[in-house]
């Protein structure tokens, strides 16, 4: 641990030339500064308007247990704040003060609750929350009207509020690696949503409001435990990746072949026998994994898709493959570990 008074000179030494030169970055990156107090008696010695020009305030990476209680008094105008990477369990409620901020990361902390404070910053377009202890999201998260991409990833939610429907501006909403086992009725509210990333919860089925996320581009749900998709397929013109592994599904829908502007497509170890014929319908798909479930027959017409580069049906009960070769010699296929009878000669 550096010395007290060795920290505190450097800090105050980066702050000065900040001054100094009008800079709107202060970067405080990676200094060991631990106790709060620290920064408490630097900034004591700078007025508000001296720190006025201070955009972006960055103290990752610093082990940073506390924050003086009123740091953010210091910097009325700062629009992007850095606390990833420390030990913080909490922010000091002089935080509601940068009514100006759009972006805040304090994720890789030791938070267990969502900050109350943060709900007061309605100018906020970004929160990067991932990778805490945090249990539970509070009814207040809907008042960020303004919100464009939220990570809640990595922490220990088991439910969402109804309230973090009303956050219609969002476009990016990451919640891999919880425990969710439902998500709420009215999450089709989100009809911006171009992003969303449930990877590894508890999931067993999605709400019927689902079919409303128009926009998705990119929709993860792997590692959940969904025996069935929606039905309705029929509006996700823009989605563009569906991953699905690791689930207990046993069919797709015949809606699936509206997804026409799909070209990733991962349905890896679930527990698949049929595959509709309406995915013949899929002509952007440039990958499909279907690696490790109980696929009998590819359907015929799928070697017709000329942009598709990948194929992979290992670990099937697969008894023939389709002859891709008259339309498509740049496909690679996997089917190793099933039950060919026929293979064709490409």
């Amino acid at each position: 641990m550096e010395p007290k008074p060795a920290v505190k000179s450097f800090i105050s030494h980066l702050i000065n030339l900040c001054v100094k030169n009008k800079n709107v970055e202060l970067i405080l990156d990676n200094i060991h500064i631990y106790d709060g107090s620290i920064l408490d008696d630097v900034l004591n010695s700078y007025s508000p308007e001296e720190l006025s020009s201070i955009e972006n305030l960055s103290l990752a990476c610093c082990s940073l247990q506390s924050l003086p209680h009123q740091i953010f008094t210091k910097f009325k105008n700062l629009s992007r704040l850095n606390l990833a990477k420390n030990k913080l369990t909490y922010l000091p409620e002089s935080i509601a003060d940068l009514n100006r901020l759009n972006l805040i990361d304090i994720s890789h902390n030791l938070f267990e609750k969502f900050p109350n404070s943060l709900s007061y910053l309605e100018n906020l377009l970004v929160i990067y929350i991932n990778n805490n202890n945090i249990k539970e999201i509070p009814d207040s998260i809907g008042n960020l009207k303004k919100l464009i991409y939220l990570h809640l990833n990595s922490n220990s939610l088991q439910t969402l509020p109804n309230s973090l429907c009303n956050l219609q501006n969002l476009r990016k909403l990451y919640i891999h690696e919880n425990y969710l086992k439902s998500l709420p009725e009215n999450i089709g509210n989100l009809k911006l949503l171009i992003e969303l990333d449930l990877y590894n919860n508890q999931l067993k089925e999605l709400p019927d409001s689902f079919k409303n996320l128009h926009s998705l581009e990119k929709l993860i749900l792997a590692c959940n435990q969904l025996k069935k998709l929606p039905k309705s397929w029929e509006n996700f013109s823009f989605l563009h990746t569906l991953i699905l592994d690791n689930n207990l599904l046993t069919d797709l829908p015949e809606t699936i072949g509206y997804l026409t502007q799909l070209s990733f497509l991962s349905l890896k170890y679930n527990q698949i026998y049929y595959l509709p014929k309406t995915i013949n319908n899929l002509q952007n798909l440039t990958t499909i994994r279907l690696d490790n479930n109980n696929i009998m027959e590819i359907p015929e017409d799928i070697k017709k898709n000329k942009k598709l580069k990948l194929l992979s049906v290992a670990n099937n009960n697969l008894l023939k493959l389709p002859k891709f070769r008259k339309y498509n010699r740049s496909l690679i296929v996997y089917a190793d570990n099933n039950l060919l009878n026929i293979i064709p000669s490409n």
